[in-house]
């Protein structure tokens, strides 16, 4: 599936508004403003197994969940040598996402790759704005999120591996985040989100002003991390950024039980 630079703007590979089932195959995105799968209000389940998507324009999604309740599940192909899903941007890209949803339904996600920007010599890339996944307010408190067994390569500034507004729940297990970007976060838990727990996996952050976890969000019963090897390399940045302003609003408790914790950076 390829939309082309001809298409200008504001297109899509696959538009659904029932049933949607992926399995294998690359989706290439090389205009603007346009996504490779895109949702309706009215569309009722997303499944992609061991798909690629390569976004190679600005404000671009590989997966665009814009309303509705549809759960979108995103996994790996098992008829194909377990061959994973995975999410790159280009370097360079701006204002993109891997996967975008603002709809009230679950999101899973396993066993998936994202890569946005990232230089393997962990320089800052190019670009800026970018998510591996991004949660918006409109998914309320009903449902539950989940993430877990990927990978998060995010290398431009101002930018998260996993950035969430609302839900009932987060939970992260067993995935590595690598940053290189400034004021950059591997999750980013703002808004309302009740629930977060983070297990296992690691995060190695290089740029400054960056976080490992930032959580402002109003949390009823907290941030748990348990087991999670903090890595962080910046200037001015922390391993968990927890605020608790007052009784009602912000982070109500914050847990954090094994892992490690290794500051590297000034003023850190």
């Amino acid at each position: 599936f390829k939309v082309s630079s001809v298409a200008v703007r504001d297109s899509n590979a696959i538009s659904t508004n029932g049933t949607l089932s992926v399995t294998g195959g690359t989706f290439t995105i090389d205009a603007p403003i346009s996504n490779a799968i895109i949702t309706d209000s009215n569309a009722t389940k997303v499944v992609v197994n061991g798909a690629d998507f390569i976004l190679n324009a600005n404000d671009t999604n590989g997966i665009n969940n814009e309303a509705g309740s549809a759960p979108i599940t995103v996994t790996y192909d098992s008829n194909n040598g377990y061959h994973r899903s995975s999410f790159t941007g280009a370097n360079g890209i701006q204002n993109s996402n891997g996967i975008y949803t603002n709809g009230t339904g679950n999101l899973n996600v396993s066993y998936s790759d994202f890569t946005f920007d990232y230089l393997t010599n962990r320089n800052q890339g190019s670009g800026q704005y970018n998510n591996g996944i991004y949660i918006n307010n409109g998914t309320g408190t009903s449902a539950a999120h989940n993430v877990s067994y990927s990978t998060f390569n995010m290398g431009s500034p101002y930018s998260n591996g996993i950035a969430v507004r609302s839900g009932a729940s987060l939970g992260v297990s067993y995935t590595n985040f690598n940053l290189n970007g400034y004021a950059s976060n591997a999750i980013r838990i703002t808004d309302t989100v009740p629930v977060v727990n983070v297990t296992g996996g690691t995060i190695d952050t290089v740029g400054s002003f960056s976080n490992g976890i930032y959580a402002t969000a109003t949390m009823g019963t907290g941030l748990t991390v348990t087991g999670t090897g903090f890595t962080i390399k910046g200037s001015n940045s922390n391993g968990i950024y927890a605020s608790n302003n007052n009784s009602t609003t912000g982070i109500n408790a914050l847990k954090v039980t094994g892992g490690t914790m290794d500051i590297q950076g000034n003023n850190s």
